[in-house]
């Protein structure tokens, strides 16, 4: 049974970051295995990536472009640019879809380079379009909406992470699963920050 559905990714671009926020939640069949979960890697220093679906899939794909791209970058003496970095990610979503076993995951892939911020939104048909905000899973039914209505490109880092907020309070008072938690990170000029979870208690 697919689960990417009953998961949840949320992304938006500002000028100074990007910002991505998932939920914590990992599922086998109808029974919740784990509620503590980092669905948002990062994969170097200038770029990360949300991801959505089986849990083996996540992981091995992860390790596959952090190692990779660390691979380039001893090998070249400097990492990959953020277009690259996506191109990589993309072609290696696409390559794995004429395999015997494809790697089938939603992602949102957020970066930062001498260009500025940039976010990108992969299916798992590897479709790949930037976006100011986007969302995958569930989040995509309730909450894009909300992001279209509160996102501003001149959001600070606080102020985007009371839009997410406004989004998991949504996903929790309309959707019929519990999903407690929900992680969030921003990647800026300085790298990834890991910023406070969202969950019933920080919107009570």
């Amino acid at each position: 049974m697919d689960f990417r559905g009953s998961q949840c990714l949320l992304g938006m671009q500002c000028d100074h970051f990007v910002m991505i926020a998932a939920d914590k939640t990992n599922t086998q069949s109808i029974f919740i295995s784990d509620q503590d979960s980092d669905k948002i890697h990062a994969l170097s220093d200038n770029l990360m990536m949300g991801v959505i679906g089986d849990q083996g899939s996540v992981a091995q794909l992860c390790q596959y472009i952090r190692g990779n791209m660390e691979l380039y970058r001893k090998r070249n003496s400097y990492g990959l640019d953020m277009a690259a970095g996506v191109h990589f990610i993309r072609r290696t979503l696409s390559e794995s879809l004429r395999s015997p076993a494809p790697i089938l995951v939603n992602s949102l892939v957020g970066g930062f380079d001498r260009t500025g911020p940039s976010l990108y939104t992969m299916d798992l048909l590897a479709a790949r379009v930037r976006a100011k905000y986007a969302a995958q899973g569930v989040a995509g039914y309730l909450c894009i909406s909300i992001l279209a209505k509160d996102h501003k490109p001149n959001l600070s880092i606080y102020r985007a992470h009371l839009v997410i907020q406004s989004c998991v309070r949504e996903i929790h008072k309309r959707y019929i699963l519990n999903l407690p938690a929900f992680g969030v990170k921003a990647i800026t000029r300085r790298g990834v920050m890991v910023l406070p979870d969202i969950t019933a208690a920080t919107l009570a």
